[in-house]
């Protein structure tokens, strides 16, 4: 009787799922998705990288799975946290601030080179029903500013700065 009420238990607690995908955003675009049983929990890490020489700004977006109950559509994954992180070179995570705007996800600032990834936690959301969820990652890159375009930059305003002092000095 206690091994049949440990099982059942056991059973209604339903599974969790942690898995770990890692995504080409090389063409500028991933996708995503995962399915699971009913009564069950997942926390996801989708991992990318972001090529030397680079500066990334990805955003993500994801939608629920959803299922017809009787005349109701219903989403069938609710989720409870979604974070950007770094990889760190110990293989540890440090979390990056994240906004979370409808469907779509993305870190406040952009990145520079290096390993990254984000996280999404949550769990089927109708008893005994599976659920799912999809989405995309976009990623767009571009060049680190090299130090001599700075140099330049500081060059060129300072040779205005010269023109216009020696202008105003022909004026007077």
């Amino acid at each position: 009787m206690a091994s049949a009420v440990l099982s059942a238990g056991l059973l209604a607690a339903g599974a969790a799922s942690a898995g770990t995908y890692v995504l080409d955003v090389s063409s500028g675009a991933a996708s995503f998705n995962q399915s699971f049983a009913a009564n069950s929990s997942f926390s996801d890490d989708y991992l990318f990288s972001i090529g030397a020489g680079t500066i990334g700004d990805p955003t993500g977006n994801v939608i629920a799975g959803t299922v017809r109950v009787g005349s109701s559509k219903l989403d069938n994954v609710s989720f409870s946290a979604i974070s950007f992180f770094k990889v760190n070179g110990d293989g540890s995570h440090t979390t990056i601030s994240t906004t979370i705007d409808g469907h779509d996800f993305f870190p406040l600032s952009s990145l520079v080179a290096g390993n990254y990834g984000f996280n999404l936690t949550g769990a089927t959301s109708l008893a005994n029903k599976a659920g799912s969820y999809g989405g995309n990652l976009t990623l767009e890159v571009s060049p680190v500013p090299e130090p001599a375009t700075y140099g330049m930059l500081l060059g060129g305003l300072g040779l205005v700065g010269a023109m216009a002092r020696r202008k105003k000095a022909s004026q007077a």
